[in-house]
């Protein structure tokens, strides 16, 4: 007969007395000497509010590309195209409302990326070493929104850079 099975038997007939004796007489373990790591994450990324925010942020920029590519390399003409574009434009002509042009397009796909980062990312400072571990959670939709607006703001500054890149004669 094995020592489990013997010990199990022992404690099978027991009396209700013996056995609350035995209880009492036992030893309760301790947890004061761990420390809880402490953990840095802010309650407002969670990871489906920043699903939806991103995504809200990235409506008007993604709108606005597909626009632009079905106008100038499909060659669709629709009036609600050519609307939006020239609502966009005359933004930036006008002097007291240039800057929604630029939060619009550019501002809003940069705070998607930061608030989707933020949500896939958890930081724990382990008191231990003097150490921040750093862990990236496996979220799908965060990480497609986070390269959405990745490509977005890249495609912004590829157009940025290739508009102002002028050759000029004698240098």
């Amino acid at each position: 007969m094995s020592a489990t099975k013997k010990h199990y038997l022992h404690y099978s007939v027991m009396n209700p007395e013996e056995f609350q004796k035995k209880m009492e007489q036992m030893k309760t373990p301790s947890a004061g000497g761990v420390k809880q790591p402490v953990e840095i994450k802010l309650a407002i990324l969670n990871a489906h509010r920043s699903a939806a925010m991103g995504v809200w942020f990235i409506v008007v920029p993604c709108f606005f590309i597909a626009c632009v590519f079905m106008k100038y390399i499909f060659h669709i003409r629709l009036g609600l195209l050519d609307t939006f574009e020239e609502m966009i434009s005359t933004l930036d002509k006008n002097p007291r409302t240039w800057w929604i042009q630029p939060v619009l397009l550019v501002g809003l796909p940069i705070v998607s990326i930061i608030i989707n980062t933020l949500s896939v990312t958890h930081f724990r400072w382990d008191s231990h070493t003097q150490s921040i571990l750093i862990t990236l959670k496996v979220r799908w939709i965060n990480i497609i929104i986070l390269l959405i607006s990745a490509g977005i703001v890249a495609l912004f500054l590829l157009y940025l850079i290739t508009e102002n890149f002028v050759h000029r004669p004698g240098n």
